[in-house]
């Protein structure tokens, strides 16, 4: 009877011990389970932030506008167009009519200057935009915004000829990028030159 009692009391032990150690190691699992989520999503985070900087919006530099007019004729000017390749550095005019293009290069469509959007300028060939078909992908240019005083520089991607009545270059983008689509005509004046660039 004493020895049943005790096989009993030993199998009731061994249960208690066995119960107490599957406890205490399903506890570490979670734990490590747990440590390895964490370390996944920190992980995840910083391959997030690494992206971020990497699509990170073009930066506008702080710029002295002193030397850009605030008018041009009766035409406000909201900002400049400088492309050193070409020698083309023209004051952009709010307006675009024919006494504003006898004056500079002007605003046809678009956001404001070094907006998001597809801000749209054009200008007479023979007096603004001379060589502006000469110019090849990947050359660089910079428009300056004169009323926040910021200039964001364009890398071009294309330069094409289009019909007059092609009006597919003033398209809006929407995905938050900044373009500049600049539009003059060819020597004939029979077609347009389109030059489009983003924002670098």
């Amino acid at each position: 009877m004493k020895r049943g009692k005790a096989i009993i009391l030993i199998i009731l032990v061994g249960i208690l011990i066995g119960s107490i150690v599957y406890l205490v190691n399903d506890s570490l699992n979670l734990g490590l389970s747990n440590e390895t989520d964490s370390i996944a999503v920190i992980k995840q985070t910083e391959n997030q932030v690494d992206n971020n900087e990497i699509t990170k919006p073009a930066k506008d530099e702080m710029i002295n506008v002193s030397s850009i007019p605030s008018k041009m004729g009766n035409y406000e000017v909201v900002g400049q167009l400088v492309i050193d390749k070409i020698e083309v550095k023209r004051n952009i005019l709010a307006i675009c009519d024919d006494p504003a293009l006898d004056l500079s290069i002007a605003k046809l469509y678009g956001p404001e200057v070094n907006e998001p959007g597809n801000f749209c300028v054009c200008g007479h060939r023979e007096t603004m935009l001379k060589k502006l078909d000469t110019l090849k992908k990947g050359d660089t240019l910079y428009m300056i915004n004169k009323k926040t005083k910021t200039k964001v520089n364009y890398e071009i991607y294309k330069v094409y000829e289009c019909s007059p009545y092609d009006l597919s270059c003033l398209g809006q983008n929407e995905d938050g990028k900044r373009e500049v689509t600049i539009i003059t005509c060819t020597p004939s004046g029979a077609k347009r030159v389109i030059c489009k660039a983003r924002a670098t």
